[in-house]
């Protein structure tokens, strides 16, 4: 086990496990992950083989897969054969997702996160291509936002997912709009940036209604305070509002790949 290690790649593994398991314990307010582990990497392993609380064994397996980048880099052969690792991080991301698809759970492991797949077909012609044109075209700010938005749904919070999703698609506005160095003022909303995109010709008038959509559901349920009542988010509203975010990032990046020609 890893709590057997000598040397002082044993004690940048000890810290990696250390800051995974404390991450995760303040998440879901533990003090321990599993009784039985004497390390913080042997109360992981624990965890991971005996644990029965699926939120924190997604979040202890998003952790882990996360430090594969940085511990790849830090260890020589010896060190990694010792730790077991023996894939680089793209196998390891690979092996993961090919266990899930095996065994019938509906996530993946994409950029740094896991994202919950409600369809697997939104899932490919969506979410993916989102995410991708957001890291290719250097959109960070929505990228992020678009990240964010997903890891509270997993975890629940679906009024800050459909927050956060309504930020990346204002952000994806906002980054195009600084590429074209039209002047923002950085008060603009989303209906100000939808209207700015259709003057500047990157989008027809007759999309402004859809495009506003997400903003909307936003604003109804999410992105003002909730008065003395609080508001309940049912799922769909969330899904609904992940798979319209990303459908727009992908319709709005490839329309001003075309204006940029």
């Amino acid at each position: 086990m890893i709590e057997h290690a000598k040397g002082n790649s044993s004690s940048a593994a000890a810290r990696n496990f250390s800051a995974i398991r404390d991450a995760v314990c303040m998440e879901h307010g533990l003090q321990r992950l599993h009784s039985n582990g004497h390390t913080p990497a042997a109360e992981c392993e624990y965890y991971l083989a005996l644990g029965d609380d699926i939120d924190i064994l997604l979040d202890l397996i998003e952790l882990s897969l996360r430090a594969v980048p940085q511990l790849s880099v830090q260890y020589d052969s010896s060190s990694k054969r010792q730790y077991g690792l023996s894939l680089n991080p793209e196998d390891a991301q690979k092996a993961l997702n090919q266990r899930f698809r095996e065994n019938g759970v509906g996530y993946e492991f994409t950029d740094g996160i896991l994202i919950q797949k409600d369809s697997e077909i939104l899932h490919e012609e969506v979410t993916k291509p989102a995410l991708f044109l957001l890291q290719e075209q250097q959109f960070k700010g929505a990228l992020e936002e678009f990240l964010q938005a997903h890891d509270h749904y997993r975890k629940g919070h679906y009024g800050d997912s459909i927050l956060n999703a309504g930020k990346a698609f204002e952000s994806t506005m906002k980054t195009i709009a600084d590429k074209e160095a039209w002047g923002l003022t950085g008060r603009e909303n989303a209906s100000n940036l939808v209207a700015l995109l259709i003057t500047n010709g990157i989008i027809p008038d007759y999309l402004q209604t859809t495009l506003l959509a997400l903003a909307t559901l936003r604003n109804k349920v999410a992105g003002h305070g909730q008065g003395a009542e609080p508001v309940a988010v049912p799922e769909h509203l969330v899904n609904y509002a992940l798979h319209l975010c990303g459908t727009n990032i992908v319709m709005l990046i490839e329309a001003y790949k075309e204006y940029s020609k």
